[in-house]
């Protein structure tokens, strides 16, 4: 785990996974529950950066570490299009180098 303290950049792996109604879904298996979506690939990696960021903001604020990004991606029967991503957060709460 990282160690909580000072600001610095960190990457995250994201699962994204085309929605054939429209948009993608996301999800960062590295924080538990952490899901969002968005209409447009651009719009989807956005808000996945904030997503993540509110998930290190909460954390940093119950004095938790965050956590290392995620080894093994484990994806779902329906994810065999899946795009894996590492989207990189500046600033990020509760990372020390």
């Amino acid at each position: 785990m990282a160690a909580v303290g000072a600001s610095s950049t960190v990457r995250y792996t994201v699962v994204l996974v085309y929605d054939p109604n429209g948009g993608y879904v996301v999800r960062v298996p590295a924080l538990r529950g952490c899901v969002t979506e968005g209409n447009s690939l651009p719009e989807a990696l956005d808000n996945a950066r904030e997503a993540i960021t509110a998930y290190l903001e909460s954390l940093a604020r119950d004095g938790r570490s965050a956590p290392e990004d995620a080894r093994v991606i484990h994806l779902e029967e329906d994810d065999e299009e899946a795009l894996i991503v590492g989207v990189p957060i500046r600033g990020a709460p509760g990372i020390a180098d």
